[in-house]
């Protein structure tokens, strides 16, 4: 028992004479967490579980027709003095057995009127569940028997024949998607458009009935119980679920952990399947479904099963690997301890870790996945914005209710009537209203670096493709790529038995013609004027011939090093007439070609800029530096390198539909940047990265408020 918490309540007087026991049908099952006994209480006839320390365990364990409570609080008090549950404790403790039918007694008016306190409370929980709209529980099938029939297959599932299967599959379906991955990000632009919104949701129903699937099987497998299937509603969109909470009772850490995975792991094994049957088809109804579903498979699994920062499957897989359960709640008041005791100066608040690491990781716990939840519902809401802006409209009108209005109001109820801090009631409203205050002036006036990023690519201030001007066989590679090369220096030496036979044919037409001219100076003079202009037409085309000849020798066009990787496969090759032979590229000087946004060009030309530098991609940790800045005063559509685009890897959108991956979808403005040489970081053509400028200082309060305008106006226009 903790010397920092009350020892007795006020309210133990109406319970303290009571007889309680556990309901027959009150199942018990023993966890380790950290090498401490857990007790998981369950009731098969309301699926209900409740998870209790020992302390705690110590108590129910004793609860007999034969015995008050008084008794056994006394007895754990005498024997057990530094770990016996308070009064407190064992009031809530009751409260929380009763509301959940766990007990059986003949309370009197008193104790039921106690209760009832606690049964209101968790009523109104579950009325406002009810409500919610946007993630409610509807049941509507009792699957227990199906998955009995169904056991044997199960049991191959989860075997290791079942395991080279699932392997396998997974592995056929990484290497479609990284064959066809160019292909898969281009058709994602389209996910929301309104004629692919059935096949989305057909795809995700149908991968989220497997993933629950996936959890029941492994649930059946290990001996639990699976008695509820129905429809969910999450933001208004009906969904298939199971409720396997039934493995929150298996003892063994490693099952509940697959039992937590093994939804993932059906979802990624039918993701495989449908990237490989999607990769395998040409357009049509099953090759845009088998798109949809490994979308859905993918993005759900990454952004939030996988996860723990989410109350999803990775949370309590967490749980088990860490050994802590109910992980949010005890960093929320781990939390709320810390608080309370150093700003609030509450003595004898009761803390929930045990050392000081386990404190830093609980609250770190808590502010990622809050930080998280804030970050991953805002991008799904602007995410569906984009598509279906009435839902997007509820969805945010819900998220403000909840995540803003709710937590102020109950905050605010805590500093108002919370009884644990009556004693410290008004420094906590002074602490709390000048943290409150100094956030808001600090945010709103302190100076922050106000700056942006853009996208862009690296090339030299003078570079050219070099092409042949003529059509020719390459009969010597003159230079080898990587090499340094002067101007009008000999790269390839072509020829073109075609174009000698042209030559030769087109001057013995020149000699016939020189021939019946002088023949004409002395015998007919009418002929002299169409025999000349005849000469001038041969010797042009001759001329023309002679320059495709010495076209057939390539040379360098400009000073600087010369690239042909693939210049020892032209050798003996007819090489068409303007193809690509290779680039010569000058190093003394390169030039940063950034890709501005529309909603970002507007700073640079109303606001100052202060400082302006590159960091390239793999060498991000060497700034490098500019001495030029051209903005080019005009939209584009072309991006300067198809690098920067969804389809080469980059973050600009790109137009559906475009092959070669440098049609943006939506205009932008082009910066020219000069680079400063620097030792440290390789300057090549074609290399890509990013360019921050610097535009002073403004507060982020207001930097915030800028980008939520601009959100706006891009997805509203507003």
């Amino acid at each position: 028992m903790s010397i920092r918490e009350k020892i007795f309540h006020d309210s133990w007087y109406r319970i303290a004479d009571q007889r309680i026991t556990l309901r027959p049908s009150v199942r018990i099952s023993r966890q380790e967490f950290r090498g401490e006994p857990w007790y998981v209480l369950h009731d098969p006839y309301i699926n209900q579980f409740y998870r209790f320390p020992p302390e705690v365990y110590e108590f129910i364990a004793r609860l007999s027709s034969r015995r008050t409570v008084d008794e056994i609080w006394n007895e754990l008090v005498t024997h057990k003095p530094e770990s016996a549950p308070t009064q407190g404790q064992i009031v809530n403790l009751l409260a929380q057995l009763y509301q959940g039918n766990l007990i059986h007694s003949d309370l009197p008016p008193d104790s039921v009127r106690l209760f009832e306190l606690y049964e209101k409370r968790e009523n109104k929980k579950i009325r406002m569940q009810m409500l919610n709209l946007l993630f409610a529980r509807i049941p509507v099938y009792d699957p227990d028997r199906l998955l009995k029939s169904l056991l044997p297959f199960i049991n191959i599932l989860f075997s290791p024949l079942g395991f080279i299967v699932w392997i396998t599959i997974l592995g056929i379906g990484i290497k479609s998607l990284i064959d066809n991955f160019n292909l898969a990000m281009q058709q994602s632009q389209g996910i929301l458009a309104p004629d692919n919104l059935f096949m989305l949701y057909a795809g995700i129903a149908i991968v989220k009935l497997i993933h629950e699937f996936g959890h029941s099987a492994a649930v059946r497998r290990f001996g639990g119980e699976v008695h509820t299937m129905g429809i969910m509603l999450i933001m208004l969109t009906p969904l298939p679920y199971m409720d396997a909470t039934a493995a929150w009772a298996f003892r063994k850490r490693w099952k509940r952990i697959l039992a937590g995975a093994s939804g993932m792991l059906f979802e990624l094994f039918i993701a495989s399947i449908a990237m490989i049957v999607w990769a395998h088809t040409g357009d049509g109804l099953l090759h845009s479904l088998a798109y949809n579903m490994a979308f859905a498979a993918s993005v759900s699994s990454i952004i939030f099963n996988i996860n723990p920062l989410l109350k999803y499957d990775g949370y309590y897989m967490l749980s088990d690997l860490v050994d802590t359960p109910n992980l949010q709640q005890q960093g929320q008041l781990e939390t709320k301890y810390l608080a309370e005791k150093y700003l609030f100066g509450k003595k004898d608040a009761i803390a929930v870790a045990s050392s000081g690491r386990e404190s830093f990781l609980l609250v770190l716990y808590n502010i990622a996945s809050t930080i998280y939840r804030f970050i991953v519902f805002g991008g799904l809401l602007l995410f569906v914005s984009t598509e279906m802006l009435l839902l997007s409209i509820i969805m945010g009108i819900y998220l403000f209710i909840s995540w803003a209005i709710v937590p102020v109001v109950k905050f605010i109820k805590y500093l108002v009537s919370d009884p644990g801090i009556s004693r410290v009631r008004g420094r906590a409203v002074k602490v709390s209203s000048a943290i409150l205050i100094t956030v808001f002036l600090f945010l709103a006036f302190f100076p922050f670096p106000f700056r942006f990023k853009a996208p862009g690519i690296l090339k030299a201030e003078d570079f050219q493709n070099v092409t042949n001007n003529t059509a020719g066989v390459v009969r010597k590679v003159c230079k080898t790529s990587g090499e340094h090369v002067n101007r009008g220096d000999t790269l390839y030496l072509m020829d073109n038995e075609e174009i000698l036979f042209r030559r030769s044919e087109a001057a013995a037409a020149v000699s016939e013609v020189e021939s019946n001219y002088r023949n004409a100076l002395f015998s007919s003079q009418a002929e002299l004027q169409p025999l000349d202009t005849r000469r001038r037409v041969l010797l042009e085309k001759l001329d023309y011939i002679d320059s495709q000849l010495v076209e057939l020798t390539v040379r360098a066009p400009i000073d600087g090093i010369w690239y042909s990787p693939a210049s020892i496969h032209f050798l003996n090759r007819w090489i068409p007439k303007g193809t690509s032979l290779g680039q010569l590229i000058n190093k003394n000087k390169y030039l940063f070609v950034s890709v501005i946004p529309q909603k970002e060009i507007g700073q640079l030309f109303s606001r100052r800029v202060t400082g302006t530098v590159i960091r390239l991609r793999g060498q991000a940790a060497f700034p490098v530096l500019v001495d030029t800045m051209i903005i080019i005063p005009m939209e584009q559509n072309r991006l300067p390198s198809s690098a920067l685009g969804f389809m080469g890897g980059g973050e600009i959108a790109v137009k559906t539909g475009d092959s070669s991956g440098t049609f943006a979808a939506e205009p932008f403005y082009e910066v020219r940047v000069g680079v400063v040489q620097d030792k440290n970081v390789a300057l090549m053509h074609g290399r890509s990265g990013f360019v921050w400028f610097s535009l002073g200082h403004q507060p982020l309060l207001w930097q915030w408020v800028r980008k939520l305008r601009q959100v706006i106006q891009k997805n509203y226009q507003l």
